[in-house]
């Protein structure tokens, strides 16, 4: 099998966006990042005094961006001193006027400058980073986001997305969910996986505790073609070759410990049987072709403490 193509994968490209200044609209290009340059020394010990000058001057900056943000929070209670303050901030050369994105992959850009609401944006000084945080990362693919200002009129934007662990399957829709059973999409038409699918309601949710109990059986777990989930309390295990195998709801892990000491002495999967029925505590009942159970006689118990293992329908009273 192929792994998934297109998603969650991360091209690591940073993008840059800047407003058009005829359109107004937002245009993608190369966002080289600049090291800024050492001070060079001067002669006469120019170089000194020059330093100063330059960290006075960005003290000054500072102390008047704190000032103006102080001040937009106190006019925000005084109906439209607030936005005179954000536009004098904006035509002062101070708007948010660039934006650079890195990280996503899945997540479409156009969701992410959904999210920032740049139209409402305003002063980059007073831009509220931290709402436009919580709205990008509310979008399904983004585990967290951090947003930073970057003087005079750059916003720098960098997501971490989520990891695809599982496809999970309801009817005849199919959603790659993550390792809490998040929803991160639909499957891409097309596409073709690797990852494990589980089926039914609750699945997605119990994915991650299943997926763990069965990396102790690695063969089990690599013949796996589907875990289908009953009744929200248990799981079926649909193999690539070999019987269904019925997990009971309570302790599933000491029930796989028993069938693979069975397995390895009576290799069990290899057998003409539909299913290995272990919904019945320290028993395993197996469900033979239609026809065949009547031409086998019940097998004798297999020692002691081992379980014992006997032809059987359905069990009666087992969900």
């Amino acid at each position: 099998m192929q792994p998934l193509a297109g998603a969650g994968q991360r091209t690591g490209k940073q993008e840059s966006w800047r407003i058009h200044p005829l359109s107004q609209g937002w245009e993608v290009g190369d966002a080289p990042v600049v090291a800024p340059r050492p001070l060079r020394r001067g002669r006469g010990g120019q170089s000194g005094i020059w330093a100063w000058r330059v960290a006075g001057l960005g003290l000054l900056v500072i102390a008047l961006l704190a000032g103006a943000v102080h001040m937009h929070r106190l006019a925000e209670g005084a109906p439209g001193l607030g936005d005179r303050l954000n536009g004098l901030l904006v035509r002062a050369g101070l708007g948010v006027n660039q934006v650079w994105l890195m990280g996503h992959g899945a997540t479409p850009a156009d969701d992410i400058f959904a999210a920032l609401a740049l139209d409402e944006a305003g002063a980059l000084p007073t831009y509220d980073v931290a709402a436009a945080r919580r709205r990008i990362e509310a979008l399904p693919w983004v585990a967290r986001a951090s947003l930073t200002r970057l003087l005079p009129d750059t916003l720098d934007v960098r997501i971490v997305e989520r990891t695809p662990y599982a496809v999970w399957r309801r009817g005849d829709r199919f959603d790659l969910i993550d390792a809490e059973g998040r929803v991160l999409g639909p499957v891409p038409a097309g596409a073709r996986t690797d990852l494990p699918l589980v089926v039914g309601a609750g699945a997605a949710r119990e994915a991650r505790a299943l997926l763990a109990m069965l990396a102790d059986h690695p063969a089990l777990r690599d013949n796996l073609s589907a875990a289908i989930r009953v009744g929200g309390r248990r799981w079926t295990l649909r193999l690539v070759t070999g019987p269904d195998i019925l997990l009971p709801a309570d302790k599933p892990r000491r029930a796989l410990r028993l069938l693979a000491s069975l397995e390895a002495r009576h290799r069990l999967l290899d057998r003409a049987i539909v299913a290995v029925d272990l919904r019945i505590p320290g028993k395993i009942a197996l469900r033979l072709p239609k026809g065949l159970a009547d031409r086998i006689r019940p097998a004798p118990r297999i020692g002691a403490g081992t379980g014992s293992l006997a032809p059987a329908g359905r069990s009666k009273g087992q969900g």
